[in-house]
């Protein structure tokens, strides 16, 4: 009433079932375990369902949580990558539903919560923020679990602001497409979106970048449905549909190619078929969106992106020297593992051969004097081969550990 405003948010459960087993047959009828009934439910919902509701809430803008299964990546793989373009945040719910998480022993349920939350990592280029377990079946340990695993637990799950007073930050969790507008107005200092994202918003005058970070790689091209155009100039004329207006428009005019921008907030893929538009221009990671679409890309990237730090421009706030050097230290402490391993003195030349490290590996002595231990970090992609390389060399007791930060 009187015009008050209200704040709301959306999460929305986007799951998995294994078919004739688990919870999904437990709770249907004892001879409807198979049915059609029940199978719509597994099914119908993440091929058809979930895309209405993306539309939904493409066309009233809501940004949503999705609080997802991990085997929806590999089952419905053109879900994560929908919720991914939209700026839609993906939390961790487990592997499926068809298995709660309750019973688990400790072990397991550390197991299960460090599977979901490494494989989103590496889907995302972050961690969740977030988890919902399965059936909401947490066990009495689950909360101190996900703490370990580095999720904060939230005062209250409506909090969209975390004060971490020890490094004087004041945190705001934002929709990515928001974020570059307000750094540019001064409202925060620094912020990270996506490059595509901070550009389209147009406030390179306000807001620069800072610092490329590396993951959420994706490529902003022209699409249109298979055998339609050859080369951009074949759009002369013609109307091409996007939810990134800024960017196209900034294209055109530098190409000087004269087209009709049509603008849409989601699911421009359908915009052709629709006869809204003759091609769209939108974020492109693996293409398998634009192939169930029945498209294809064409003509040269207009933006290769990723996720970027942002700030005003020509400024320099407090702390921000020491925020780069944190997320600098992190993002090399991903490429890199600490392996340590006992072998005899005689073959440290070889081994250490194998495992130079940055500078020099680490020596110690062992209470056997013909041993030696040795620490050095590698390349994460190169770990396992030096494994096998040392234990062919005769090392043995060799351990891979993760960094989680660095100073170089």
């Amino acid at each position: 009433p009187n015009g008050t405003r209200l704040a709301v948010y959306v999460a929305v459960n986007i799951e998995q079932f294994s078919f004739g087993e688990g919870k999904g047959a437990a709770i249907a009828p004892a001879d409807q375990a198979n049915s059609h009934s029940v199978y719509s439910w597994r099914d119908y919902g993440n091929r058809v369902g979930i895309w209405r509701m993306l539309e939904l809430f493409d066309a009233f803008d809501i940004p949503i949580e999705a609080q997802m299964n991990l085997a929806v990546y590999e089952h419905c793989p053109d879900i994560p990558v929908a919720l991914r373009q939209r700026g839609h945040e993906i939390l961790g719910h487990g592997i499926t539903n068809s298995d709660m998480q309750e019973h688990l022993d400790e072990a397991a349920e550390a197991a299960l919560i460090a599977e979901v939350t490494e494989t989103i990592a590496r889907h995302e280029g972050s961690r969740p923020a977030g988890w919902m377990s399965p059936w909401i079946s947490n066990s009495a340990i689950t909360p101190d679990l996900l703490q370990e695993a580095g999720y904060r637990q939230r005062r209250d799950s409506r909090e969209l602001v975390l004060v971490d007073p020890e490094n004087q930050v004041e945190f705001f969790y934002l929709r990515p497409r928001d974020i570059a507008v307000y750094v540019g107005k001064g409202t925060l200092d620094v912020g990270l979106t996506g490059r595509d994202l901070f550009r389209d918003a147009q406030v390179e005058g306000t807001a620069e970048e800072i610092m490329a970070l590396g993951f959420g790689r994706s490529v902003f091209r022209l699409a249109a449905p298979v055998g339609t155009f050859a080369s951009e100039s074949e759009l002369a004329g013609r109307r091409i549909a996007t939810s990134y207006d800024g960017l196209l428009h900034a294209y055109l005019e530098r190409t000087g190619l004269d087209a009709e921008v049509v603008h849409l907030d989601g699911a421009v893929e359908s915009s052709v078929k629709l006869g809204v538009a003759d091609a769209i221009a939108d974020v492109v990671e693996t293409g398998s969106t634009l192939r169930a679409a029945g498209m294809e890309v064409f003509g040269e990237p207009i933006l290769d992106s990723e996720a970027v730090l942002i700030g005003r421009a020509g400024e320099r706030p407090a702390g921000l020297d020491v925020l780069l050097r944190r997320l600098k230290g992190v993002l090399v402490a991903r490429r890199w593992v600490m392996i340590d391993y006992d072998i005899r003195r005689d073959l440290l030349e070889a081994a250490t051969a194998v495992t130079p490290g940055l500078e020099s590996p680490t020596v110690s002595p062992l209470r056997d004097e013909t041993m030696v231990a040795v620490r050095s970090m590698v390349r994460k992609p190169d770990a396992n081969r030096v494994m096998d390389e040392l234990y062919a060399l005769g090392a043995r007791g060799i351990l891979i550990s993760a960094i989680h930060a660095i100073r170089l």
